[in-house]
């Protein structure tokens, strides 16, 4: 089963037995979670795409991995034309606008130095109210894009 991102972004706030009942996850036991003390659920349908479940089976947070040191990791499936191949900050920024946040880059444990990302609204008819955040690599590169609800920003 191929994820539809339109139709996942779209139901942000849905639970996970919703959308198993709507046929946008393939029945797949819940998620469980990682280790004692969790706060957060993680279900990986397809090499790299990532759901984010909050305690309570709610959809939080759809992450969809654009570039890998590992291409093996990579999202494979359908994505919107304005993220295929490689796409700088500034031509996400010429596709989408202004960004309503920018979060400067970021060495992290273990992953090294990012490049940050950017917070834009997407697209209202396609994706209702949803957020749309862009990740970079260190040299300002596309490598990750991130639907949210509007709260968790």
């Amino acid at each position: 089963m191929t994820a539809n991102l339109d139709e996942l972004a779209q139901r942000l706030g849905n639970t996970f037995d919703e959308l198993v009942r709507q046929d946008l996850l393939p029945e797949t036991p819940r998620p469980a979670p990682d280790y004692d003390g969790a706060d957060r659920l993680f279900l990986e349908p397809e090499t790299g795409l990532v759901l984010q479940f909050n305690l309570d089976d709610v959809l939080q947070r759809i992450e969809i991995t654009l570039r890998d040191e590992d291409p093996e990791e990579t999202y494979q499936g359908q994505l919107f034309p304005s993220m295929q191949g490689e796409i700088t900050r500034q031509a996400v920024r010429q596709q989408y606008g202004e960004p309503l946040e920018t979060s400067p880059p970021v060495k992290l444990p273990i992953i090294g130095m990012t490049g940050g990302s950017d917070l834009f609204q997407a697209d209202r008819r396609v994706y209702g109210d949803a957020l749309m955040r862009v990740a970079y690599d260190k040299e300002g590169i596309a490598d990750g894009v991130m639907f949210e609800p509007p709260t968790s920003s």
